[in-house]
């Protein structure tokens, strides 16, 4: 099988669209490549698989709600995110939560 990954964001979204693929399954594939890169890349101030499985099944057991419903994305750590810690790239802010997603994370 072709790894999920090597295919064309485009395809992806019409996959889980189509419940072809289940949003679950990329999250995982998205997992294995980050658990296998992240101690040469050092990508991610913050990553938690729990967190994203969990996330995965909660969307496929809704209906779909948007283009790109169940495609796994990186928030860049200066935006907003509620639910895992924010730090702005700087260690002041370590443990920072902020209360509100960022617009752009709201939307997404």
């Amino acid at each position: 099988m072709t790894d999920l990954l090597d295919l064309p964001a485009r395809q992806l979204v019409a996959r889980l669209a189509c419940r072809e693929l289940s949003a679950e399954a990329v999250a995982r594939a998205v997992i294995e490549r980050i658990e296998a890169e992240e101690g040469r890349l050092k990508a991610w101030s913050y990553f938690n698989a729990d967190q994203v499985l969990a996330q995965a099944r909660r969307l496929d057991a809704t209906s779909i709600r948007g283009v790109f419903h169940g495609l796994p994305i990186g928030v860049k750590d200066l935006m907003d995110t509620a639910d895992m810690p924010t730090t702005y790239g700087s260690p002041i802010y370590a443990g920072h939560r902020p209360r509100f997603d960022a617009a752009a994370v709201a939307a997404a």
